[in-house]
């Protein structure tokens, strides 16, 4: 704007050394077209600072339009994440085994103890219809845990122990009762493992967190989904005779 100003005041004042004293009219002219020129800049410049003006405001206001866009985009994904893990955590029980004895307390056993405690690996071919479903799984042994209970083992089971039952309760409430006995592999030639892996996998959802697996059963029946606790009845003590005097 300095400029164009100078650059028309040097021209008035070069028409007016040229005209003289008689070109009044002439240099009144000059200096009214001066004036005009003058004004229509000033004009012009303000109303390039409006539109400046304006358009840093609409980009301002873009700006602020995508910021609220990222912080609704931010917070459906948060609402979604939370949703699901909500959904997963109402599905699928806690990986936690209350084990059982009698109206003993409950011993908690959580999932990572029992991957500390020595793993045992069974495969199974269950038939499923006209199939054969073929799988290897990996976890702690029955016996195991039933040593964690004080349960005897071995030769010491004997007697009275065997009209115990071993009741396995799932998330669902399905309960798959044994006799103690059908848990000794010394006696059935069997073992039995509490599994929290399949084929090198975590255990699926529909199996999760842990799987009674039940070693040469040619079906499933047994091998209760999603177990949650195991309850071992006290044995029934025999009331023997009296001794004759």
């Amino acid at each position: 704007m300095q400029v164009i100003q100078e650059e028309d005041m040097r021209e008035v004042c070069e028409a007016e050394q040229s005209l003289g004293v008689g070109g009044i009219d002439v240099r009144l002219a000059w200096r009214r077209q001066f004036a005009a020129r003058l004004n229509r800049h000033s004009f012009d410049s303000r109303e390039r600072r409006s539109q400046n003006a304006n358009r840093a405001v609409s980009n301002h206001g873009l700006l602020r339009m995508v910021q609220m866009f990222l912080r609704l985009a931010f917070f459906l994904c948060s609402l979604a994440g939370g949703l699901a893990a909500a959904e997963d955590k109402a599905t699928t029980p806690d990986a936690v085994l209350l084990l059982q004895r009698g109206d003993r307390p409950p011993i908690r056993i959580e999932l990572a103890a029992l991957r500390q405690q020595p793993a045992e690996t069974l495969e199974v071919r269950w038939k499923r219809d006209d199939s054969v479903e073929a799988a290897t799984f990996r976890g702690t042994p029955m016996r195991q845990l039933l040593n964690m209970l004080g349960i005897p083992a071995g030769g010491d089971l004997r007697g009275d122990w065997f009209t115990s039952v071993v009741t396995f309760v799932g998330a669902d409430g399905f309960e798959v009762t044994l006799s103690l006995g059908e848990l000794e592999p010394t006696v059935t030639g069997r073992r039995a493992i509490v599994a929290w892996e399949r084929d090198g996998k975590p255990l699926g959802a529909n199996e999760a967190p842990l799987r009674l697996v039940m070693e040469g059963d040619l079906r499933p029946s047994r091998s209760i989904r999603q177990l949650v606790s195991v309850r071992v009845s006290e044995p029934k003590i025999r009331q023997r005779p009296a001794a004759a005097k």
